[in-house]
């Protein structure tokens, strides 16, 4: 007798298994009752992963609020890089996803990490790093406005201009710009 597991597991003639026909026709509902009947530590849960940041990367896109504002701000959506959606709306010129991020981060009840000071596990970028790494202006304007408000109303802005302005190998806003030919 098959478990759950098995008959989940279990491939068609054509190759697939239940996983593979549940994406290839985007069926959300069966992806979700076959992730009630999986143990957590199955790999199948790494394929959930990528289904929600796929969709995240897609809704950044598309300025999709409903679906961006369903998962929180600082959910990392690529493990290996540690991006958030804030770094991911900033390397694809999204400036009204970053404003919304933005505002939802301060206009949350609920405390949770602030957004312009989550740095990338690859190369140690805040989001107005990322902006200026990845040229695209308009979001690093728009950015930099913000972030030079919080400083005049910070009271130690020395440390605070260090954790926004400096990646984890040194270098300063200035030189990310000057290497991504940002400054004009």
């Amino acid at each position: 007798m098959n478990s759950k597991i098995d008959d989940i597991n279990a491939k068609t003639t054509d190759g697939y298994d239940a996983f593979s026909l549940a994406r290839i026709y985007n069926n959300q509902k069966i992806l979700e009752e076959l992730f009630q009947h999986i143990p957590y530590d199955d790999f199948q849960w790494n394929e959930k992963d990528k289904i929600i940041f796929d969709q995240i990367y897609q809704a950044i896109s598309d300025e999709d609020f409903r679906v961006i504002d369903s998962y929180p701000i600082w959910l990392v959506i690529d493990e290996t890089a540690g991006e958030t959606p804030l770094h991911n709306a900033c390397k694809l010129g999204c400036p009204i996803v970053v404003l919304h991020l933005l505002h939802r981060q301060y206009s949350d009840n609920k405390i949770e990490a602030n957004i312009i000071f989550l740095r990338e596990k690859q190369n140690g970028f805040t989001p107005i790093l990322s902006a200026a790494y990845a040229d695209q202006l308009k979001y690093f304007e728009r950015m930099l406005n913000i972030i030079l408000k919080l400083i005049i109303t910070n009271n130690s802005p020395d440390k605070f201009i260090s954790d926004i302005f400096i990646d984890r190998y040194g270098r300063s806003l200035l030189q990310i710009c000057v290497l991504s030919k940002q400054i004009k």
